[in-house]
């Protein structure tokens, strides 16, 4: 029988400071170059890819077709006009079916028990990881937490 390893609890925190500093140097050498290469290499080629679509697509819609540039302008300005009356209605029926209405309230304050019962911790818990400065969460293989105890520097 086959025993499958425990699932990878992600990390929960990332403490760059933990890293060693030649390892964060080298991270920072990379970075640097992957940026240059970027921006000296990969953008200006895609500015050149699109300024020659931008100008073939100009010249054979625009340049040689006048009319059709007018028709679609048209269009687009009816497409616009229509889009932005919708929202307007769309508005005012908002505002007259909402503007007496006072549905919503201050959200009610979460007790411990409620916090508790969704990280799957007791009440007693809950409170004494709010109560002290410097705490120590201890969690199994599947992410929940197992034990919560003080930490003294």
């Amino acid at each position: 029988m086959i025993q499958e390893p425990p699932p990878r609890i992600p990390e929960l925190i990332f403490r760059s400071d933990l890293v060693e500093s030649p390892r964060k140097e080298l991270l920072a050498v990379v970075a640097m170059i992957g940026w240059g290469i970027w921006l000296y290499i990969i953008s200006p080629v895609f500015s050149l890819l699109a300024w020659w679509f931008g100008y073939v697509q100009l010249s054979k819609y625009v340049l040689n077709d006048p009319v059709g540039l007018v028709t679609t302008l048209r269009v687009y300005a009816v497409a616009i006009a229509i889009g932005g009356l919708l929202f307007i209605f769309w508005a005012v029926y908002n505002w007259i079916r909402f503007t007496k209405s006072h549905r919503r309230g201050a959200p009610q304050i979460a007790s411990a028990g409620d916090i508790g019962l969704g990280m799957g911790l007791t009440e007693a818990e809950v409170l004494f990881a709010q109560h002290h400065r410097l705490i120590t969460f201890t969690h199994n293989d599947s992410g929940q937490v197992i034990n919560i105890e003080e930490t003294r520097i």
